[in-house]
């Protein structure tokens, strides 16, 4: 079984367009207005990339709790 994609990456963040601007000139990946962008390197496989401010109550808080300890792991692999 072959793996088309896994739906998104979402990140938050408390300076949205200081990391956008970091993923444009480090990654070359360009976010649109809505802070994202779809990444789609084959016709029948897409993920969506995007940014949310820190204090967004878009996902819930259950799941804020996750993301925030995945931040860190991949902060600390980053420095």
């Amino acid at each position: 079984m072959r793996i088309k994609g896994f739906g998104g990456i979402f990140w938050r963040t408390r300076d949205i367009d200081a990391l956008k601007q970091w993923y444009n000139e480090t990654l070359l990946i360009s976010l649109q207005e809505w802070n994202g962008t779809v990444i789609k390197p084959d016709s029948d496989n897409e993920t969506i990339f995007s940014l949310f401010k820190h204090e967004s109550e878009y996902f819930p808080k259950e799941q804020k709790e996750i993301g925030q300890k995945a931040q860190r792991i991949c902060y600390g692999m980053a420095l």
